[in-house]
């Protein structure tokens, strides 16, 4: 029978023992930290009333907009109109025009019929839901519906 032993020249155990062990991943540590989970609502910005100056008693259009934006992706936003007087409220969907972020809607202000010569007041805030259902409210302003006889807002 035939025998043949063989040796590695000096320096080649060391070579051979880094190339069977290169894919050992090193062993030991601890794993990488788990994500924190996202509990923060959308991001709004640059949220705005626009009041025409010509608004009088008999009510009108408000248009309101804002910019919203969130990294799991905006599911819905909202404007929520309360008039002062009685609590009041309203819920008006905003809309996005396609691959922005601006949302805006028009809310058809009622008209004041008060007979004390009061001015109708309403707070406007924006309410906006992640995809992941967090949630983020900003109270933006509000505006005023004329007494009858009174004068229309200021531009």
């Amino acid at each position: 029978m035939y025998s043949r032993s063989s040796r590695l020249a000096p320096g080649m155990c060391s070579i051979f023992a880094s190339l069977v062990l290169c894919g050992c991943g090193g062993g030991g540590g601890a794993p990488p930290p788990a994500p924190q989970p996202d509990t923060a609502g959308p991001l709004i910005e640059n949220a705005s009333i626009s009041v025409p100056p010509e608004l009088r008693f008999t009510g009108g259009d408000i248009t309101i907009s804002a910019v919203v934006s969130d990294g799991s992706g905006v599911k819905s936003v909202q404007a929520l109109i309360r008039r002062r007087s009685d609590g009041a409220t309203w819920v008006v969907v905003m809309n996005v025009p396609f691959r922005g972020s601006t949302y805006s809607c028009v809310f058809s202000a009622p008209g004041n019929s008060s007979n004390d010569g009061a001015a109708m007041n309403y707070d406007v805030s924006v309410l906006a839901t992640d995809q992941l259902d967090n949630l983020a409210n900003m109270a933006i302003g509000s505006f005023a519906v004329p007494a009858p006889g009174g004068s229309p807002n200021p531009p």
